[in-house]
């Protein structure tokens, strides 16, 4: 796995902060929050709410803070939202406690499981004029 910080989305979507790629191949994204922000959208405000707004056509993100970790594909949550027991500022790696690290494996799993759908026509073909459209769908702001 390689990870490379803050990469430019198409169309100035804006910075995510790590863009992963395993053999060359882009399995999503991570944004990183200080602690204590979680990675629940609906709690976000100001420039994380806005930032959230940007990045919900990504297919495939993790939002985390330390403690609270989510994958969100086409800005909808994934499954459940892992809290671990501690808090990473006062408890450093002491925080993760009992049954933590398998959670956070768990949805990491999910991530790098993941498999992005090409466009084709129908000959099977990829079709490259439909690619840009079905990556970047315009934001709905009423859904946030």
């Amino acid at each position: 796995m390689a990870s490379r910080k803050h990469t430019l989305l198409p169309d100035r979507l804006g910075i995510p902060d790590y863009v992963l790629h395993i053999d060359g191949t882009l399995i999503g994204y991570a944004e990183l929050k200080a602690p204590g922000i979680g990675a629940i959208a609906s709690r976000f405000k100001g420039h994380n709410r806005d930032k959230l707004r940007r990045f919900s056509t990504i297919p495939n993100i993790v939002y985390l803070d330390g403690n609270e970790w989510a994958l969100y594909r086409n800005g909808e949550v994934q499954n459940r939202i892992v809290h671990i027991s501690g808090d990473v500022s006062e408890d450093g790696k002491n925080a993760i406690g009992d049954g933590g690290a398998e959670k956070v494996e768990r949805l990491l799993r999910e991530f790098f499981a993941w498999e992005p759908i090409i466009p084709a026509d129908r000959s099977g073909k990829i079709d490259f004029n439909e690619l840009p459209t079905d990556v970047a769908q315009p934001l709905d702001a009423q859904s946030l």
